[in-house]
């Protein structure tokens, strides 16, 4: 069924499951196949757009050590909701209804985002000693604690059902870390392209703390410019 046959009735998030998908037409599609399929499904769509570098060309499916690493993130992620847990990783999803009555069944729910963050933790490309990594040690230094938010994704399959839905996961993220008492969030985020990444990470409450360069990030050979941005809640 064409997305156009269908309408948005409302949005919702949960966390990641080790089961697969709702019954109906993503039934054979797992919580674990989908992370990689929206990765897979962002390639093209930010190659059209001139931001090919920020992601590199190879699918994510197909980069055995990121399938490793997304696993193992799952993994420390499953049930935590928990008290304990330091990963979250949360899913979007809007429920949809057919726009003709007749056609069954009357609604479903797809999922179209995800947002994968840890608590007190980071990427090991802040090598210790840096500026950036200073900017993150001194918040736990300081007695204080902050999520970082280490994927946010879109499924480029889902469009024109996938509007806002990186905000409303943000937001999620937020009012998480307000209900815990967290200070801070931190990620990071591509700077090429005119800074367009930058622009939508501010237009959600992030301001830049500075720039890094990572080398052979996502293609072998190429430099990943990128920015560390932080959000303040306190």
């Amino acid at each position: 069924m064409m997305e156009e046959d269908r309408c948005l009735i409302q949005h919702r998030i949960r966390p990641f499951i080790e089961r697969s998908g709702e019954e109906g037409e993503e039934e054979e599609e797992s919580d674990f196949e989908f992370l990689l399929k929206s990765f897979d499904s962002a390639l093209p769509y930010l190659e059209s757009i001139g931001s090919g570098s920020q992601w590199g060309r190879i699918p994510f499916s197909e980069r055995p050590k990121f399938v490793e690493e997304m696993t193992r993130f799952c993994e420390a992620s499953t049930g935590s909701y928990r008290e304990g847990k330091e990963k979250w990783l949360l899913l979007s999803e809007v429920e949809v209804g057919n726009s003709d009555p007749s056609l069954a069944p009357p609604s479903s729910w797809l999922r179209n985002g995800f947002v994968g963050f840890s608590l007190d933790s980071h990427p090991t490309y802040f090598s210790r000693g840096s500026e950036l990594f200073k900017i993150l040690d001194q918040v736990k230094e300081e007695g204080g604690s902050y999520f970082y938010i280490h994927y946010l994704v879109s499924d480029r399959r889902r469009e024109g059902l996938n509007r806002g839905v990186g905000g409303r996961l943000i937001r999620e993220v937020v009012g998480m870390a307000g209900s815990k008492g967290i200070g801070r969030i931190f990620c990071d985020c591509w700077g090429g392209n005119g800074g367009g990444l930058v622009r939508f990470y501010e237009s959600q409450g992030f301001k830049s703390v500075g720039e890094f360069s990572v080398d052979g990030k996502h293609d072998p050979g190429m430099v990943w410019e990128g920015h560390l941005l932080e959000m303040r809640l306190d």
